[in-house]
């Protein structure tokens, strides 16, 4: 005798499909850019307009490299569109990651050049 239905491979299926975690994108307009790793868009998500961007720890201003950190984000991301992926919370900020047409900016602020 046969039995097709196995509850353990059933049950794994299932966990499976609840780890898989849904992720939504957004898409924004870059309004300002206060430092490195931080900028402001146009309309909230979730709560929040300042954007910091995941896994990327850029100088503040008035650190040595601040200034050069907040040039580079703005000559990419300032007054255009980005597409939004948040990952969690920091302070009052949305953490993300965070693309524009196709390039991803996280990984682009942290190559030295």
């Amino acid at each position: 005798m046969a039995w097709y239905g196995d509850s353990r491979r059933h049950s794994e299926a299932a966990r499976k499909v609840a780890r898989k975690r849904v992720t939504k994108r957004y898409v924004r307009t870059v309004t300002n850019v206060p430092d490195g790793d931080t900028f402001g868009i146009n309309r909230s998500i979730q709560g929040s307009r300042r954007i910091r961007l995941a896994n990327v720890n850029m100088p503040e201003r008035n650190e040595p490299g601040g200034t050069a950190a907040r040039n580079k984000l703005r000559r990419l991301v300032k007054e255009k569109k980005v597409s939004i992926t948040p990952v969690g919370r920091s302070y009052d900020r949305l953490v993300a990651k965070v693309t524009q047409n196709r390039h991803n900016i996280n990984k682009r602020m942290k190559r030295r050049k």
